[in-house]
């Protein structure tokens, strides 16, 4: 891996990685840093099976009022669960995501979680597809089981091609949002991977949409220069088109530049906070697969939130 792309062979190795991870209905996703909140997977949907005569002890909540009606005896309704769960993985391509100082660009990471956790959701028997966008453009895979959903993902993240300056859209995340609520089925784990600085007010709402009826794990990913400006000097920085100086000697540039970033994060933690929705922080610089087991591994923090629930 050379940090900047990454393969198609070498999302497809992370295979062997995702052996120690577990998205099984039921666990508890532990937060480190989002304030010790503990959410729980709302797990695969519920298909209705049949109508009997109520007994005793069913839940009032499935009674079947109309055959009630109609035979003048109490029926409720049988579900049983869905054997194989969709999973949809939405990764964000957009031009910030394209930016790292150690180890990788956040888009390979991005990449990298994305299989890794595709893989887990496959070996437990869950339907995987998934959501790639940049700017005005996305490609998308419907969840599928076996590998028929996860390699064409894989594909997608190896050979997606952002969106040049004249595509670049402002509510690219918005977008990608609304194509995701036509596509999930209710009942669905919806997986986002994103720096989140495209999350504008639009999108929220459909997060709001799409929560009510699925369960939502938010990754955030961040370069540690990001986070922190780096040692005092001069440096000029451009974005392709412009060259600006930086002088991370001044104090109040340097409380600046960690404020931007201190207040992206907090306000990114009160949109999913609001909506229950566990936000997951993946930093460029630690070993992607450790910092997934930390929060899906087997023997996890998430033992830690099991035993205290």
């Amino acid at each position: 891996m050379n940090g900047v792309s990454i393969s198609l062979d070498e999302l497809i190795k992370l295979r062997l990685q995702a052996q120690s991870l577990t998205l099984t209905h039921g666990r508890k996703i532990y937060q480190q840093r989002s304030g010790n909140y503990l959410s729980r997977f709302r797990g695969r949907g519920m298909d209705f099976d049949e109508v009997r005569i109520y007994q005793a002890g069913d839940d009032i909540r499935s009674m079947d009022w109309r055959v009630t009606a109609r035979t003048n005896k109490p029926h409720t309704k049988l579900y049983r669960e869905e054997r194989e769960r969709p999973v949809l993985i939405v990764v964000d391509y957009s031009a910030s995501m394209f930016f790292g100082t150690r180890v990788a660009f956040k888009s390979v990471i991005a990449a990298q979680a994305a299989s890794v956790l595709a893989w887990a959701a496959g070996k437990q028997g869950d339907c995987v597809g998934g959501l790639v966008f940049s700017g005005s453009k996305h490609v998308e895979v419907r969840p599928a089981s076996h590998q028929h959903g996860i390699l064409p993902l894989l594909k997608m993240l190896a050979e997606f091609k952002p969106a040049t300056q004249e595509e670049q859209a402002s509510d690219s995340f918005a977008k990608a949002l609304m194509r995701v609520r036509h596509v999930v089925r209710p009942g669905s784990l919806i997986i986002l991977i994103s720096d989140f600085h495209k999350l504008g007010g639009t999108a929220e709402r459909h997060l709001s949409q799409l929560v009510q009826h699925n369960e939502i794990v938010s990754l955030f990913i961040y370069d540690r220069l990001e986070k922190e400006p780096p040692p005092a000097n001069h440096y000029a920085i451009s974005d392709g088109q412009h060259i600006v100086n930086m002088d991370t000697g001044n104090q109040r540039f340097r409380n600046a530049y960690q404020q931007q970033f201190t207040q992206h994060h907090e306000t990114l933690q009160q949109i999913m906070s609001k909506r229950a929705i566990p936000l997951l922080e993946i930093r460029t610089e630690h070993d992607i697969v450790q910092q997934l087991q930390y929060y899906f591994g087997k023997h996890s923090k998430q033992t830690v939130a099991d035993s205290v629930a």
